[in-house]
């Protein structure tokens, strides 16, 4: 008996963009104290969080992303700027998680074991 073949192309094996792997080191810069300001292509109505949650802070960000991203689906194209801004959201979500994984204290059990 045969095995399941996926579809198309497995999961495992899609392209995660061209910039993958050199982005997965971690992530340079200070977490700022607040969230960035709405960028130019965000719908002027939207919340941005302004608690001090650094948790909450990166839903907020991935949340603004994805919103980005939903107007792109409907419009059926994307503009340079929200290439760029949606960019810019991801870039200090990656570096607030960069900088929560590091926070002394906060290491993984298995890092200190050899």
């Amino acid at each position: 008996m045969k095995g399941y073949t996926y579809p198309g192309e497995s999961p495992m094996k899609q392209d995660k963009g061209k910039n993958y792997e050199s982005s997965k080191g971690d992530q340079q810069g200070p977490i700022p104290k607040d969230n960035i300001k709405l960028q130019k292509s965000e719908h002027p109505d939207t919340y941005v969080y302004k608690g001090k949650s650094e948790f909450e802070r990166i839903n907020d960000l991935e949340e603004r992303k994805s919103f980005i991203q939903e107007v792109e689906f409907n419009l059926g194209e994307s503009t340079k700027q929200q290439k760029k801004d949606k960019a810019n959201l991801e870039r200090e979500a990656e570096i607030m998680r960069d900088r929560i994984k590091n926070k002394e204290g906060k290491k993984s059990y298995y890092a200190n074991k050899k």
